[in-house]
């Protein structure tokens, strides 16, 4: 399942969240060094994605069921993965 993206941000990040997430995104504890540089932040029922612009962002959102195998990650500048518990 795949979603396009098209949207402005003011802060260089976006989540993707399930409805009843409960980490605070303030805390310390979310946005952690490793989450800044990987520009991925996990915590519990949410993810933070860190991007490299203030303005407009496209992409594309895939949802797998599974492991995608064969992927030629030489094709991108940056791959970085995380689970959400929905």
């Amino acid at each position: 399942m795949t979603h396009e993206l098209n949207f402005s941000t003011q802060f260089r990040q976006f989540y993707i969240a399930d409805k009843g997430y409960l980490q605070d995104t303030g805390n310390e504890g979310f946005w952690t060094i490793d989450a800044v540089d990987a520009h991925l932040a996990v915590g519990k029922g949410i993810l933070g994605v860190g991007i490299g612009c203030y303005g407009p962002f496209k992409g594309v959102l895939s949802i797998l069921a599974s492991k995608r195998n064969g992927i030629d990650y030489n094709r991108y500048d940056h791959v970085v993965e995380g689970g959400l518990d929905v």
